[in-house]
């Protein structure tokens, strides 16, 4: 019988040199770990699942503002 497995995952938003934990990561959009204000336009989603790094360059088209947490992109 086989154990159970879990992936360590990290989901980032990389704006301006700034880097965004996120905490879920759709098609189309993310939500940020805590309320942020990101004004940036585009920016990088990085991915990383146990080591193994992935990167896609999106543009932002509904920031976060207030206390939302969900950023809508779209991939460059």
């Amino acid at each position: 019988m086989n154990a159970p497995f879990s992936a360590k995952v990290e989901l980032s938003l990389i704006v301006a040199g700034e880097r965004f934990q996120l905490g879920q990561l759709g098609p189309d959009f993310a939500l940020l770990r805590t309320p942020q204000t990101i004004d940036a336009a585009v920016g990088v989603i990085e991915t990383i699942i146990d080591d193994t790094v992935s990167r896609r360059c999106v543009r932002i088209t509904g920031p976060p503002d207030g206390d939302s947490r969900r950023v809508e992109f779209e991939s460059l």
